[in-house]
């Protein structure tokens, strides 16, 4: 695999990270307003 490649995959890894840890906590804090994550 290419470095190039790997460093793609490291992105989105850490994309969809953020993404499910956002929504884990939208999830646990109803009530708090939606903040950041504005792609």
């Amino acid at each position: 695999m290419s470095n190039e490649m790997m460093r793609n995959l490291i992105v989105v890894f850490i994309l969809l990270q953020a993404c499910s840890a956002e929504h884990l906590y939208n999830f646990s804090n109803p009530e708090q307003e939606n903040i950041g994550f504005d792609f």
